[in-house]
């Protein structure tokens, strides 16, 4: 088996995930939000597919444009909503400052990721 191939295929894994479409065509790969039925909305673990997608992406030589889309009528909804239900934590505070910096932290975690 000849090295090269053999470097080219672990380099390159079928790229399925749960929230998203990814596919490559002559040098330009579509990354889409797939969760139409939920207006394409963010859960926390489509956050984390998200950074693995564009580490790759951004390391792969067949990768030379992405071009980011939405499955459905909606390109994306932002984070879950959901999501921001089940911080229980941050209701539970008194202090509606301390809250909403909690809540701030928790996105720019996301985002960060």
């Amino acid at each position: 088996m000849n090295s090269d191939l053999l470097f080219f295929e672990i380099k390159n894994p079928p790229m399925t995930y749960k929230h998203f479409l990814v596919k490559t065509e002559d040098h330009v790969t579509q990354v889409s939000f797939n969760r139409p039925e939920k207006a394409n909305s963010l859960t926390q673990e489509a956050w984390g597919e998200m950074q693995a997608i564009f580490e790759f992406l951004d390391e792969d030589d067949a990768t030379r444009v992405i071009v980011l889309t939405g499955e459905g009528k909606t390109f994306c909804g932002g984070i879950d909503l959901s999501l921001l239900m089940n911080m229980q934590h941050v209701q539970s505070l008194n202090c509606e400052g301390k809250k909403r910096e909690k809540l701030r932290r928790f996105i720019l975690g996301l985002q960060e990721n």
